[in-house]
Order: structure tokens, then sequence, then C-alpha cells
């Protein structure tokens, strides 16, 4: 996902890719042609949803990012052989 900000008082607009943007990459022509939109309502605040997070207040996140990496290392574990990861 990439998200786009900007101060500019005018709603951002971008313009078709051509051929050329490309310069011959493959993962330029992925995403340079994007097939899934996010619907912006998704950014909407929600009720229980943590709010918004501001500069120095990720301590409340603390408990929620040590699980999911957690998680997350469990499934890459799976993902890789244990090989890899004694070399890594």
């Amino acid at each position: 996902m990439v998200i786009f900000c900007t101060n500019a008082a005018k709603n951002v607009t971008f313009r078709r890719p051509v051929q050329k943007d490309l310069l011959g990459s493959k993962a330029r022509g992925m995403f340079l042609f994007p097939e899934h939109e996010v619907d912006y309502s998704v950014f909407e605040l929600q009720e229980g949803d943590g709010g918004i997070l501001r500069r120095n207040e990720t301590e409340r996140f603390k408990a929620w990012q040590d699980h999911t990496a957690l998680g997350h290392w469990a499934v890459m574990r799976t993902v890789l052989p244990e090989a890899v990861w004694q070399s890594w």
C-alpha cells in the first residue's frame, strides 16, 4: 500500500503511466498499474481502533506489536527452512 500525503490545498491527481515510465522494469509495470485500490472509507476513525497514532505515543501499541511480531516470526519459520535462519 502506498499513501500519498500533502499540504496542498488541491486534490492530488496522477496521470496514466506510459510505457516510457516503466524504464524496462517489470516491478514498475506492476506498481504503476494498480489493480486493487483501497476505498478511502477504511481510513475513517472508528470506535475502538486506538485513534490517531501521534509522535511519542507508540508505547500504547507495544503489547500488540510484541504479539503480532511473535506471530509473524512463527509463520516465517515455516516459510523458510531452518538452515536459512541459522545462517542468517
